[in-house]
């Protein structure tokens, strides 16, 4: 995706004949516009590439997690031809989604998309790729209890937030906004002292807000809020006609024409999470109780699928 952006970009300048247009300032200008666009796709195709990557990797703690449920859910009985047929099945995880991320025409167009929805989704991979990996330090110990006193895990849970904050408030596109519900909940009740979390939440994004405010009246001129506008232009206008107004059947090829397949597995994964929990555990772990599922982290990173 990356190197596709900027081999056109060469291409681009390479090919580009100067002797066409003349010397004047308005000319060197509009040249100079179509680099910087063509530099700022390739940037996004580079971002994308990068989180895909950083997403895949944390996937790998999904079966350190599911290696510790059992374990401490099992009643220290040795596994299970069922549990070593999982763990299998949990390694390939990280695989399979990189290659299906690569081959996917959808994320080809999206990764370098000069759009809010895009630069939302790369910041979301790169909180769900924190929030994996606080299935490292997450100790779900004796008695179903967990030691929220791990800074380690402390910080990954405020790092998710942070690229939360930034996609909803950094981007001008607050409707994404729904994508991390499942994180604040999820955050909510398990750190110990959560009205300090939020505490933190209300700083920065005053911070983030007052930054993307500053930057727009330097370049407009006008001192307002994005985040406030667009609900504005959307409620108040009756302007809201351009987007969203396609019959569901639209939806419906579309995600099919981009993920095909991999669309259809998607939506079956929480019923499929969900079956693996509660009826093809063994009988003798308490692996499928229904607190292990609540605390489960695939289960709030498969919410926000499900939410948007």
């Amino acid at each position: 995706m990356f190197s596709t952006c900027l081999w056109h970009t060469m291409n681009m300048n390479m090919n580009m004949n100067y002797s066409e247009y003349s010397n004047t300032v308005d000319d060197y200008d509009d040249n100079h516009k179509v680099l910087v666009f063509r530099l700022l796709r390739c940037t996004l195709a580079l971002a994308t590439a990068l989180s895909e990557l950083r997403l895949c990797q944390s996937l790998t703690f999904l079966k350190l997690s599911h290696a510790f449920y059992y374990s401490d859910n099992h009643n220290n009985n040795p596994p299970t031809s069922s549990y070593s047929q999982q763990s299998s099945s949990i390694s390939s995880i990280p695989f399979w989604t990189l290659f299906l991320l690569l081959t996917s025409a959808g994320m080809f167009h999206a990764g370098p998309a000069y759009l809010p929805s895009s630069t939302v989704m790369l910041l979301w991979m790169n909180s769900a790729s924190h929030q994996l990996q606080s299935y490292k330090h997450n100790n779900i110990v004796k008695n179903n209890t967990a030691n929220t006193d791990d800074t380690s895990y402390i910080n990954h849970i405020h790092w998710a937030v942070l690229w939360g904050l930034l996609a909803v408030l950094g981007t001008g596109w607050p409707f994404s906004a729904i994508l991390f519900i499942p994180l604040g909940i999820h955050s909510l009740f398990r750190v110990k002292n959560p009205i300090s979390l939020l505490t933190k939440v209300f700083i920065l994004s005053i911070l983030l807000q007052s930054i993307v405010m500053l930057v727009d009246y330097h370049y407009y001129g006008t001192l307002l809020s994005p985040t406030l506008r667009i609900f504005t232009y959307n409620a108040s206008s009756n302007s809201d006609n351009l987007y969203g107004v396609e019959p569901l059947s639209y939806y419906i090829k579309n995600i099919l024409l981009n993920w095909n397949v991999v669309a259809i597995l998607g939506i079956l994964s929480l019923p499929i999470l969900c079956l693996t929990h509660f009826i093809l555990s063994p009988p003798s772990c308490n692996y499928s109780s229904k607190q292990t599922f609540i605390q489960d982290m695939r289960l709030w990173i498969l919410l926000p699928m499900y939410l948007w």
